[in-house]
């Protein structure tokens, strides 16, 4: 068994807080996502300089920290924050899913962020129409538009990970 803990935001300060609970259950990974229900480009500008700040606890306690491609980001714009913070204690969560809620191409945002991947979560969805909107919905693997073969197939070459997460769903 292990342990991730998930939280939001880019705070440093949270992040810290963050970081310390998650050395003290013995969990490897701590993630977290910049824009909280639409899209911020302010949060995703000041992301990278509030990530350096935690880089010395998280290599204090080997704790690796992943950004999450959640809704609103795209997997560029996940990579720019992780190269910028330039540590090899941050990377991606990869979730195919969310990719199609910033209507990115999964496969496309696997391919990108695989590299840089630290962990995932393993979904599908099913685009469809409501009124005049479109809406992004979750639905059993296999059941969706993504290419669940694909996508398991780009994890399996193009990253390093060990262990595959996915939901109720899955």
């Amino acid at each position: 068994l292990y342990a991730e803990v998930a939280m939001r935001g880019i705070d440093p300060v949270r992040l810290s807080k963050a970081v310390e609970v998650t050395h003290k259950i013995g969990a490897d990974l701590l993630r977290t996502y910049c824009c909280y229900g639409k899209y911020d480009p302010v949060s995703l500008e000041k992301a990278p300089e509030n990530f350096k700040k935690i880089v010395p606890l998280l290599k204090k306690y080997r704790i690796k920290f992943a950004i999450e491609n959640h809704e609103e980001e795209t997997s560029d714009e996940i990579i720019d924050i992780i190269k910028k913070v330039g540590s090899p204690w941050v990377g991606s969560r990869c979730d195919i899913g969310n990719s199609m809620m910033a209507w990115e191409e999964p496969s496309r945002a696997l391919n990108n962020l695989a590299p840089y991947a630290l962990t995932s979560h393993f979904k599908d969805h099913i685009i469809i129409k409501d009124g005049d909107e479109y809406k992004v919905c979750g639905v059993p693997l296999g059941k969706g538009n993504i290419d669940i073969d694909e996508c398991f197939k780009i994890l399996f070459e193009k990253s390093t990970l060990t262990r595959i997460n996915t939901d109720k769903k899955g």
